[in-house]
């Protein structure tokens, strides 16, 4: 029974080990980037300094009837402002509430812990920009919503003439949104017995779950920026069974790119129509013909998926234990969980007039090889 100061924390200590063990989450970011881990002390606001991980050198050189060159041994750091503090507090004011670790868990427990790892996941998919990732060409898919074939190797052979480790497929990942996935995993390119085998064909039924393929690990991230419609300046007009669209007060030529798709206003359907071609501010062709009804001063949005083919080491996750309180007045301990590590403090707080339990964690986050992600348009 958990009806004492000490009763307490133990059920709390024994619901964390279950807590770290039992939840899952779709974080595909926060599973697949780079975490460097150090056990010292992490001060909120400090900044560290991490080693990135090598992966080509210049040191090596044909040494022919002479002797070795001694180079000393040296290491490439990227400064990280460990400045992440996700965190949040309950009061306890009465332990009788809490007699079991099944208990807590169900209460606030759970909740965080699967918070801080979704809160962390969704910091590190807001890194995935065109800004932060312009080395390269996005690839567009012809396909709505799909990643087609042309478009992955695209994004592969790019990396590739980069240099980039693209064999490395332990450490490859092609991550989506799941409206994306879940349409790849229909597609004949990415499921296909004909294409994958049998086996594997058997796995993506039963368990909607995509093999590696073009040497990436494919999966889903929950924290992937949706699609977001976005109006196209002025109006247009779209004549049936044609596939030239004219504009008025647009600006075809700075607002879209070839590619991309678009959705008109009079469109019950709502079919997207992608841009073959733009030759003016007002004036761009399809790559289909238009099948709605023949109007003017229309509006349309444009719209469309970013996806994400990356090296493990695009991005980096500095993780420190934070500062260990005053063990004569706090109860305290730490909990890993998704490469993260939880603080959880117990102490009593005479403003509440209870028992006070937060939980937080700290980290830092940043883009170290923006050559090591290209971005994938669907």
């Amino acid at each position: 029974m958990a009806n004492t100061v000490s009763g307490f924390y133990q059920t709390l200590v024994a619901a964390a080990n279950e807590a770290s063990q039992a939840l899952v989450g779709t974080t595909s970011y926060l599973d697949n980037v780079y975490v460097n881990y150090k056990p010292e002390t992490g001060q909120v606001g400090q900044t560290v300094n991490v080693v990135i991980p090598a992966q080509t050198s210049s040191q090596v050189s044909d040494l022919g009837a002479g002797d070795f060159v001694i180079n000393d041994v040296t290491e490439t750091t990227t400064p990280i402002v460990f400045n992440k503090h996700p965190g949040t507090a309950y009061i306890i004011r009465d332990f009788e509430q809490f007699n079991s670790p099944q208990d807590i868990r169900e209460t606030f427990l759970d909740s965080y812990i699967k918070g801080v790892a979704e809160y962390v996941n969704a910091q590190i998919a807001a890194l995935i920009t065109p800004t932060n990732f312009n080395s390269y060409t996005p690839p567009q898919s012809a396909s709505y919503r799909v990643i087609d074939e042309p478009s992955i190797a695209s994004a592969m052979g790019q990396l590739a003439t980069g240099k980039i480790p693209v064999n490395d497929f332990e450490n490859f990942f092609l991550t989506t949104h799941p409206y994306v996935y879940y349409k790849m995993a229909g597609s004949t390119f990415w499921s296909a017995n004909s294409q994958v085998g049998y086996q594997l064909a058997g796995q993506i039924r039963q368990g909607a779950m995509l093999g590696q393929q073009y040497g990436a690990q494919v999966g889903l991230d929950q924290a992937q920026p949706g699609n977001v419609p976005t109006a196209v300046t002025g109006t247009v007009g779209a004549t049936n069974g044609s596939a030239a669209v004219t504009g008025s007060g647009t600006s075809f030529s700075t607002q879209l790119a070839v590619g991309q798709w678009l959705v008109f206003s009079n469109d019950p359907t709502k079919t997207p129509y992608q841009i073959l071609t733009i030759t003016s501010n007002t004036a761009l062709t399809l790559a289909a013909n238009y099948a709605g009804t023949t109007a003017t001063g229309l509006t349309a949005n444009f719209e469309g998926y970013q996806n994400f083919l990356f090296h493990r080491h695009a991005i980096a996750l500095a993780v420190r234990p934070l500062p260990k309180p005053d063990g004569r007045v706090v109860d305290f301990m730490y909990i890993p969980y998704k490469k993260l590590l939880i603080r959880v403090q117990l102490g009593y707080n005479q403003l509440k007039d209870g028992y006070v339990v937060t939980l937080d964690a700290g980290y830092g986050l940043k883009v170290i090889r923006p050559d090591h992600g290209i971005i994938v348009n669907s």
